[in-house]
C-alpha cells in the first residue's frame, strides 16, 4: 500500500498518462481473451473434410451449420478491432503504441476475413442450389486486348449448381452468344 491507503493498482487509475496505458492493457487483454475463446469454440465446429468437393458435390448442410459459429466469430473479432481502435491515445508510451498499431492492423485484417467467411456460410447454401437449381455464366477476358478496364471477353462457361452438385452445362466463344440482328430474322 502507498499513500492514503491506495495500492499501486489503484494509484495507476488516477495518474495522468499512466491511467491511459493501464486501461489500454486491461481492455485489450480482456477482449483478446474473449476473441481467443470464440475462435477456439468456432474451430470445434469446423470439419474441413465436409467442406471439400466430393464427386462434384459440396455438402451444403455442413456449410450451413457453420453460419452461427462464424457469425459469432465475426462479431467477436469486430468487437476486438473496435476496442483496439478506441484504445489509441496520445498518452500511450511508444512501445505500447507500436504494439497497439500492429494489433489494430492484424485485428482489422482478421475482422475483414471473418466477415467474408461468415458471409460465405450465410449466402453459400443458396448460391449452391439449396433451394433449387442455380445457373451462372462465367466470362473469361483476355487482358492483351484491353477494352474498358478489364479486357476483351474471349470465352465463357455456363455452370449449373443444384443441391451442391456443380456441373458445366455449356461453354463456348463470345461469338456463340451473339444474337442475330432482327433484319436477318425476317
Amino acid at each position: 500500500r502507498t499513500g492514503r491507503g491506495l495500492n499501486s493498482e489503484e494509484w495507476a487509475r488516477f495518474v495522468p498518462g499512466l491511467a491511459q496505458n493501464r486501461n489500454v492493457g486491461v481492455d485489450v487483454l480482456a477482449d483478446a481473451a474473449v476473441a481467443a475463446d470464440s475462435a477456439a469454440t468456432t474451430l470445434q465446429f469446423v470439419n474441413l473434410d465436409q467442406l471439400t468437393v466430393d464427386n462434384g458435390v459440396i455438402d451444403i448442410g455442413a456449410l450451413a451449420a457453420l453460419e452461427a459459429p462464424l457469425q459469432d466469430l465475426e462479431t467477436t473479432v469486430s468487437e476486438l478491432s473496435d476496442t483496439l481502435n478506441e484504445a489509441e491515445s496520445d498518452w500511450l508510451v511508444a512501445p505500447l503504441q507500436s504494439r497497439l498499431d500492429t494489433g489494430i492492423r492484424r485485428a482489422d485484417q482478421a475482422a475483414h476475413q471473418a466477415k467474408a467467411t461468415a458471409a460465405a456460410a450465410r449466402l453459400g447454401p443458396d448460391m449452391l442450389g439449396a433451394d433449387g437449381p442455380r445457373t451462372y455464366l462465367l466470362a473469361f477476358v483476355n487482358n492483351a486486348e484491353a477494352r474498358g478496364t478489364s479486357g476483351l471477353m474471349g470465352n465463357w462457361v455456363e455452370i449449373t449448381v443444384d443441391n451442391g452438385r456443380i456441373e458445366v452445362t455449356n461453354s463456348g466463344r463470345t461469338a456463340d452468344l451473339q444474337v442475330p440482328a432482327l433484319s436477318t430474322l425476317e
